[in-house]
């Protein structure tokens, strides 16, 4: 199971076009023999397009086998 989190991590490391700043993703499991499994991704963007790549990411691996929990904020870059 964990190579799906390895999965989604490095195709959404791998695309050039998304910015995702504190990325994370996690596999919780929940019920007796794991039955409903969730993937959660947590991190923030610039923008709606990228956001909407990482969940198109992430449902591609996960399929209908796993619940989606995102966590991924659109959050305009602050400049220093």
């Amino acid at each position: 199971m964990a190579d799906i989190i390895d999965m989604i991590r490095r195709d959404v490391e791998d695309d050039g076009s998304i910015n995702v700043r504190a990325f994370t993703v996690d596999l919780l499991t929940k019920g007796f023999l794991v039955k409903r499994k969730t993937i959660r991704v947590a991190g923030r963007v610039a923008n709606e397009h990228e956001r909407d790549k990482i969940a198109g990411i992430v449902n591609h691996h996960a399929g209908d086998g796993y619940s989606l929990e995102m966590n991924v904020r659109v959050e305009e870059p602050t400049e220093a």
